[in-house]
């Protein structure tokens, strides 16, 4: 499918948490939020907003945006069609769903994009570093990393479905070992675990100045104290 949207207009989309409320209550002819866009489609919002979501908290685009690569940037710009494809080329289903969703694609992708993706899937790989590269070329990252940059939170002010991206599971105020010197595990799993899924990853969070001078400051104290006590 194509997502026209922005994650902030498909959150302005009315309806989110009275459907919610609708389910936990009674579950009963409850009318979901939709856009016309995504049902045209036969995609459902709420899809939609949980994969946009994920993959931020991922810090990557969609997988599928890899299918990008199956067009050429001219082609995109002209408009892709049926008519340009061989019976023989390969992907043909992925092509022909991309012509079908065509109509809903506002501006074509970046040509620069295009042609890293058509790269990657004539070398067949499969996490090409695509995104990282487009990211660059927008600036940023002065002193770390553009995808950290790019991918931060920033505290909810609201307590409604829209304001609530995802939830934090470690502030990084503690230190790392205890006074009695144990140590602060780093993954929730143990090792011999057979769960290997992601419990978090880590993210910059957006404050206040105020408040990122007093991080800086604790942080500090911190290392002198652990620095100290290592002597």
């Amino acid at each position: 499918m194509w997502n026209p949207h922005s994650m902030w207009e498909l959150l302005a989309i009315p309806g989110y948490d009275k459907y919610l409320e609708c389910l936990e209550t009674s579950g009963m002819n409850c009318v979901a939020p939709e856009s016309p866009t995504l049902a045209a489609q036969g995609v459902e919002l709420l899809q939609v907003v949980s994969r946009c979501r994920a993959n931020y908290q991922q810090q990557q685009w969609d997988e599928g945006a890899r299918f990008l690569g199956l067009f050429s940037a001219d082609e995109w710009k002209r408009g892709i069609s049926v008519g340009e494809m061989e019976q023989s080329s390969s992907n043909r289903q992925h092509r022909m769903r991309l012509v079908e969703i065509n109509s809903y694609v506002r501006q074509p992708p970046d040509a620069q994009v295009v042609d890293c993706f058509a790269a990657a899937l004539e070398r067949g790989d499969r996490s090409p570093n695509c995104m990282r590269a487009a990211l660059l070329r927008r600036g940023g990252a002065g002193g770390g990393s553009v995808v950290d940059e790019y991918f931060q939170y920033a505290g909810a002010r609201g307590s409604q479905f829209a304001d609530i991206d995802a939830c934090r599971s470690f502030s990084g105020s503690e230190t790392p070992f205890s006074k009695e010197g144990a140590s602060m595990p780093l993954f929730l799993w143990t090792g011999s675990s057979g769960n290997k899924d992601h419990v978090a990853t880590p993210h910059l969070l957006q404050v206040s100045c105020v408040l990122a001078v007093a991080c800086a400051r604790r942080c500090i104290r911190v290392s002198m104290q652990l620095t100290a006590r290592r002597r």
